[in-house]
């Protein structure tokens, strides 16, 4: 695509200066779908403003129902006492408050409380309880849970759980009538203030419920209270009574324990005396008998080293015939200390085994008095240890018969953790049916459908509307456009009528399509071999020439892929183009079976044949027009084989002749769809423009009818944008704020 081309195209289309397609698929895909949006924004506008006048209208069908609102808040402030109230604020426990609120089991202490189950307004009728699809479906619903929850549990379970809840349908129904009139919110984001909401035909009766599901929270807190605190003091008396049980068995223990002592006190310390004066005569005992020990160890040595002499002396309290001895060594006759010092050793001998005999004793009497006290330390261990758990069995009885009398005083000043800070009034005005919110989601859906429906339309269109569309298509130049043309300013009308004329501006956009196509710099003549076997001489190609020079592509078929796109139309005002450029135009009328030209035919389809041939006899079937240098040459409408007339040497011979006698020919042609039979006929033509109606044709019809032209050897050199509607051109192009041209009137 030309750049060059495709920014002065846009600037017709658009009117909005030179602009440029984007290259994006998806970018462009977006695009088309914000201009589909903003070219239906009326229409949205108006399908809001419609659905929003009837949902406000059928709001008037609905019944009239008023809101109540009660707030309670909950005591946050903890008090030491044990008679004070409050929680301590978290999100937690103003989550868990406000479920509790919103808890079925409340709504139905208020539906038991107001007997609700009577009032008309929250009980189903008699038709909803005695049957319908529904009711049927909800009891098969619950036949079906009972039955499996009787095959999951056991018999004994089933007897004890199976019916949690003894709430027939009816009463089900009743609560959740009430639960779906109630509403309850948190008043903020950190309050601890709730605010119940209740709706009702009566204004009345929404203030009763709202203030009745107050006091019934707050009823439930006092009882929840209550049911604690009685818990607390039956455990506390169990536990008062058990304390006072084990204080008696402690204290019967306790004399049992006296009863049992073994020793009196006085007899314990008698013993621990002679204890003591025991290990003393011990260590008496044991000071005595390693001093013997000792003597007799060194008599004994002195002894063997036959130093009787030292050994008599060193003999402890001597014995008479051990002084004898000494007398009558000291004489003489030391033979007698020997058996004196043998004697002694025998004594001393035995005194330390009388000695250690009266140590063995006195151990064995210090064992039986360590005994002794030993037991009677462990009975007065034994003794202590009851003492001791009475002081504490005291201690905790105490306690507890402390907080029992207490407890037994606060269930007369329970308060419970919340209050209501403001009573539910009657409303003085209806808050059902919003009519403003209503209208409002009405109008809001219906604008949601609608897009989706452009939106819809958008992706399903198959128009070509802008230059790119145009050609990615075809893939050929987009020359210029033709507008949407009024009925009375239309050629065809303003040649059958010579009262009316062609819009002066209207030519504007045939003269600016000569101008394009006389631009093109290369045309090759697609159809120089039909006219070198018909002996025509061959034109050669070369580049063009801007104005009435175009003389090397005289013949410009027009063609269309269906009927009905403005082709003859086109040509008309291009043959006017044309011939305000200076050149003699003939448009030949091709469309023996759709032509709107019919009617300017001066002879029959026999004459018509029969001048073919002759080329001064045929311009007998031309007529000339109000338009200075442009004639046409109708086609009949009763011929009985067009195809074999249009493709016959004759007519191509025909069209060669009068080639010759006018600057330009202008092949009117049928559609290339609908008369693919005669696609050969094009090869009669230097130039083949393609015409496509704007916005209408589909982009298959366009892709075949090329592939037809194909077929036979022939490709359009260019394509022109007809029946463009330049009102609504101007929101399919890359800029949708700028507009075209408003349409000739």
């Amino acid at each position: 695509m030309k750049q060059e081309t495709s920014k002065t195209l846009d600037a017709e289309l658009f009117g909005s200066g030179f602009t440029q397609s984007s290259s994006d698929d998806e970018v462009r895909l977006l695009a088309d779908l914000m201009r589909a949006m903003w070219r239906a924004k009326y229409w949205l506008a108006l399908g809001g403003f419609i659905a929003a006048v009837m949902a406000y209208l059928a709001t008037y069908s609905n019944e009239v129902k008023y809101t109540s609102v009660a707030r309670v808040m909950i005591e946050t402030r903890t008090t030491d006492d044990d008679f004070g109230s409050g929680l301590p604020i978290s999100v937690t426990v103003l989550e868990s408050e406000l479920e509790v609120l919103r808890s079925q089991d409340l709504a139905q202490r208020v539906v038991e409380r107001l007997d609700l189950e009577t009032d008309s307004e929250f009980a189903p009728s008699d038709e909803e309880e005695a049957g319908g699809i529904g009711q049927f479906i909800d009891t098969m619903i619950s036949s079906a849970r009972s039955l499996v929850r009787s095959l999951m549990q056991s018999n004994d379970e089933t007897t004890g759980e199976g019916s949690n809840s003894g709430d027939s349908l009816f009463e089900q129904q009743v609560v959740a009538n009430v639960v779906g009139a109630r509403a309850v919110e948190q008043v903020g984001n950190a309050s601890a203030v709730f605010a119940i909401r209740f709706t009702s035909v009566n204004p009345r009766k929404a203030a009763d419920l709202a203030n009745a599901l107050a006091e019934e929270y707050l009823n439930s807190q006092t009882s929840a209270k209550l049911s604690a605190l009685e818990r607390s003091q039956g455990w506390l008396s169990e536990r008062t009574i058990e304390l006072q049980e084990r204080l008696v068995g402690l204290g019967v223990d306790l004399e049992r324990q006296v009863l049992d002592a073994p020793y009196t006190i006085e007899e314990t310390e008698t013993m621990k005396a002679l204890r003591a004066s025991a290990e003393r005569q011990l260590n008496e005992a044991n000071s005595a008998v390693e001093e013997l020990t000792s003597t007799r160890r060194e008599i004994f040595i002195l002894v063997s080293q036959r130093n009787f002499l030292e050994a008599a002396r060193a003999v402890p309290n001597p014995s008479f015939q051990m002084r004898q001895a000494l007398t009558e060594a000291d004489n003489g006759n030391p033979g007698v200390l020997e058996a004196a010092l043998t004697q002694e050793l025998n004594e001393i001998t035995a005194q330390i085994g009388g000695r250690e005999r009266i140590v063995e004793g006195l151990r064995q009497e210090i064992n039986k008095y360590r005994d002794a006290l030993v037991q009677m330390a462990e009975h007065d261990a034994q003794s202590k240890r009851i003492e001791s758990d009475i002081r504490v069995s005291e201690a905790i009885y105490q306690d507890f018969v402390s907080q029992l009398s207490r407890r037994t005083q606060q269930d007369r000043f329970l308060n419970p953790d919340a209050r209501i800070i403001a009573y539910a009034r009657p409303s003085l005005y209806p808050s059902e049916p919003k009519r403003a919110l209503s209208a409002v989601i009405a109008a809001v859906v219906a604008v949601f459908l609608l897009s989706l429906v452009v939106l819809v339309r958008e992706l399903n269109q198959s128009g070509l509307r802008t230059v790119t569309d145009y050609e990615e298509v075809n893939g050929l130049t987009v020359l210029g456009t033709i507008p949407r043309l009024r009925r009375r300013n239309a050629p065809v009308a303003a040649l059958l009528s010579p009262e009316r004329s062609i819009d002066a501006r209207l030519i504007q956009f045939a003269r600016k399509l000569y101008s394009s196509y006389a631009g093109l710099l290369y045309i090759k003549p697609h159809g120089s071999e039909a006219w070198n076997k018909r002996g025509v001489p061959a034109r050669e190609s070369e580049p063009m020439q801007i104005g009435p020079k175009l003389k090397d592509n005289r013949i410009i078929a027009c063609a269309s892929a269906l009927d009905r796109e403005g082709k003859s139309s086109t040509m008309l005002l291009l043959a006017g183009a044309c011939a305000y450029a200076g050149e003699r135009v003939l448009l030949i009328d091709c469309d023996f079976w759709n032509s709107p030209l019919n009617s300017l035919a001066t002879g029959s389809a026999s004459d018509y044949i029969e001048r073919l041939t002759d080329p001064e006899a045929v311009g007998s079937l031309i007529v000339e027009t109000d338009e200075a240098n442009v004639s046409i040459l109708p086609a009949p409408s009763d011929l009985e084989d067009p195809s074999s007339v249009l493709l016959s040497p004759d007519f191509a011979d025909m069209v060669g002749h009068l080639a010759e006698r006018y600057d330009r020919i202008l092949i009117d042609t049928p559609a290339v769809l609908k008369r693919v039979d005669i696609s050969a006929l094009y090869r009669l033509a230097d130039t083949v423009l393609l015409i496509v109606h704007w916005n209408a044709t589909p982009r298959g019809a366009v892709k075949s009818a090329i592939k037809a032209l194909q077929d036979v050897g022939v490709t359009p050199s260019a394509v022109a944008a007809t029946q463009v509607d330049t009102r609504r051109a101007g929101g399919y192009g890359d800029n949708p704020f700028a507009y075209a041209e408003r349409s000739f009137s």
